[in-house]
């Protein structure tokens, strides 16, 4: 059972059985103080909770003893509730408050409070508004209650009105009324009781119209010193079981309470709000279905822009005139060859990376090694061709010097005569030939290490010392 107290001078009206919530004066003095302690201690150890209910419009005092309670006790089973409402109004929620308390759990009680004051209809009537601080009223109105006669009636919760009383239209629309039956509840100081009788409560449908006497804050709240103050509620023996299914309520993860309020009112735990709109791209409900689910790692760095639609590929130019054929160095087993109507030079540029993966260069195959061409006849060679795009020249040969006591001989001959010493019957050139081998076509060639042309073969024998 959940211990129930409220701050202020605001007495039980008696309109509900015993038990009544505790009520404690917030003097603000150090004797007021210590009271409070005392009783926030006998609470916790009677009930194991306390729900503090104090007034919206005048919480300074009552925020302080909680705090001071909270910190001196060291617990966070001690709930502060601030309730917009008026005096007459807010002494009946406590009571109801503190007959529900045995019948559920503090957190939910806590939320319950709420949903009691939006099923009240309070209220007053007051001779000006002059005076009236916390309700808006606006500037006719104001200016109206310097008018001699008639009066206003204003109303207080989540909806205030203030309402010109004149004999055309002595009461503003009601939009909500409490369940049948209805128990109208009054207190007056020097107020208009006939407007009580014979307006409210035929238009309320009450059937039961109490007084009784008048908090000593209700002069105070309502800014007047001639007042008629009312609130009504249902008197229906299942309407604070309706009141209770009305409160929906979550489990706090830290306190372990059942919490109907943004903020759990005893260990201050924030409710997340739900997020509104489209889902966020990374959720797997926002991939098109045709996606395939990822099973690996996620990509550290996603794509700057978004991915744009397959498209055809673009028409490329024709490819360059095919050079003559010529045999394919051996590559490597891991470098795919490309086709032959493609050059080697290069691949098409891409445009950038498709669907976030990184792009894909295919190795580049080595540069052919030259190939000797047929040459013409004459003796003079022609300039040797251009290499292939992209491919570099034939290295130069380097000289080679000549060595003491080598007897060697550079042959040299064009490609299609015969080889000295290979004549009918003869042995290769430089082994068992009985006549030497004959003068080279060019001997500057040969010893000035003169680079090596397209359709000239030179033999070098070189015997080692």
């Amino acid at each position: 059972m959940t211990a129930v107290v409220i701050v202020g001078d605001l007495p039980s009206t008696g309109i509900i059985p015993n038990p009544v919530a505790l009520r404690i004066a917030d003097s603000g003095t150090p004797e007021a103080s210590l009271a409070f302690l005392d009783l926030m201690a006998h609470a916790l150890r009677e009930r194991g909770a306390a729900v503090v209910l104090y007034p919206a419009w005048q919480a300074g005092t009552a925020i302080k003893l909680v705090r001071l309670a909270r910190a001196i006790l060291s617990t966070d089973r001690i709930a502060g509730i601030a309730l917009d409402l008026p005096p007459l109004a807010l002494s009946v929620v406590a009571d109801q408050l503190t007959f529900m308390a045995p019948h559920v759990r503090p957190g939910m009680l806590a939320g319950l409070a709420h949903t009691l004051t939006r099923r009240l209809y309070s209220g007053t009537w007051v001779n000006s508004v002059a005076k009236l601080e916390h309700i808006k009223t606006g500037l006719g109105s104001h200016m109206m209650s310097y008018v001699p006669g008639g009066g206003f009636m204003v109303t207080g919760g989540e909806d205030p009105v203030v309402h010109r009383v004149t004999s055309a239209s002595p009461l503003p629309e009601i939009g909500r009324r409490p369940l049948d039956p209805v128990l109208l509840l009054a207190a007056h100081r020097n107020g208009d009781v006939e407007w009580l009788k014979g307006k409210l409560q035929p238009e309320l449908r009450a059937v039961q119209l109490t007084f009784v006497s008048a908090p000593p804050l209700s002069g105070r709240y309502w800014g007047a010193k001639k007042f008629a103050e009312f609130v009504a509620f249902s008197g229906h023996q299942y309407d604070l079981h309706h009141a209770l299914q009305e409160t929906l309520c979550v489990q706090c993860p830290w306190c372990d309470e059942p919490t109907a309020l943004p903020v759990c009112a005893f260990c201050g735990w924030t409710k997340t709000a739900p997020q509104s709109g489209a889902a966020p791209a990374e959720t797997v409900s926002a991939a098109p279905a045709t996606a395939p689910v990822a099973t690996g790692p996620a990509p550290t760095q996603a794509p700057s822009a978004p991915v744009p639609p397959a498209q055809a590929p673009p028409a490329q130019a024709p490819p360059a005139p095919v050079p003559p054929a010529q045999p394919v160095p051996m590559q490597p087993a891991a470098a795919p060859i490309p086709p032959p109507s493609a050059p080697l030079s290069a691949a098409p540029p891409q445009s950038g990376p498709a669907n976030g993966q990184r792009p894909f260069t295919l190795p580049q195959p080595p540069a052919p090694r030259p190939v000797l061409q047929e040459g013409p006849s004459f003796a003079t060679p022609d300039p040797a061709p251009a290499p292939p795009s992209g491919a570099p020249g034939p290295p130069p040969v380097p000289p080679q010097p000549k060595r003491f006591g080598e007897d060697r001989q550079a042959v040299s001959f064009q490609k299609g005569q015969d080889a000295p010493g290979s004549a009918e019957g003869g042995a290769s050139h430089g082994t068992g030939s009985s006549s030497g081998p004959s003068e080279p076509a060019d001997r500057n060639a040969a010893d000035t290490g003169e680079e090596a042309r397209p359709g000239t073969v030179e033999f070098r024998v070189i015997r080692n010392r």
